[in-house]
């Protein structure tokens, strides 16, 4: 499919098998950054596409959007997984319920997407746009140029967001 195309949700089955190769690739890079990850990069690639399946009225302009609700649903996937599996292992909540409450660090070995998300979920509120830009990078793939066609801004933009938000993650993430 050219990249200019519209995918509606009826379409979606017919142009997954277009992208799943890149798909695939982009779930096995996030699986290998993440510790302790017992997703297989085809089981988040079915998961994503079933989850991508039961948006209503999806529309995607572009490979580059699709990709972005790609990086959302992915991103959403692999939390619920770690906070799942920190569950298991601690028998109880592994997210702090309350402001003020231990976060997770950079030692502990699930630190994985979850830390990452509870972060992305704090930068959120603080600027939506810059947590966006991180995740269309980090769990999209999107080089600077395609998260500008995504987000219709402009690349000198989305560079300067994702440089900022991303030394905002390091250090939020960082071990005091």
């Amino acid at each position: 499919m050219a990249d200019n195309c519209i995918v509606r949700e009826s379409q979606l089955s017919e142009f997954v098998p277009v992208v799943y190769d890149e798909l695939r690739r982009l779930a096995s890079q996030l699986l290998r950054k993440e510790s302790n990850q017992t997703l297989q990069p085809t089981a988040l690639v079915h998961e994503t596409y079933v989850e991508l399946r039961n948006w209503k009225l999806a529309q995607f302009r572009s490979k580059a959007e699709f990709f972005g609700a790609a990086a959302f649903v992915m991103r959403r996937i692999l939390a619920t997984a770690g906070r799942r599996r920190r569950t298991l292992k601690r028998g109880a909540d592994p997210v702090p319920a309350r402001a003020g409450a231990a976060e997770p660090r950079a030692n502990d070995a699930l630190l994985d997407v979850v830390a990452i998300d509870i972060a992305m979920n704090r930068l959120e509120k603080i600027s939506p746009e810059a947590s966006r830009v991180l995740e269309l990078r980090l769990f999209g793939g999107l080089t600077i140029e395609e998260a500008a066609t995504v987000l219709d801004i402009s690349p000198a933009t989305v560079k300067r967001r994702w440089v900022t938000a991303h030394a905002w993650l390091l250090r939020e993430l960082a071990v005091p």
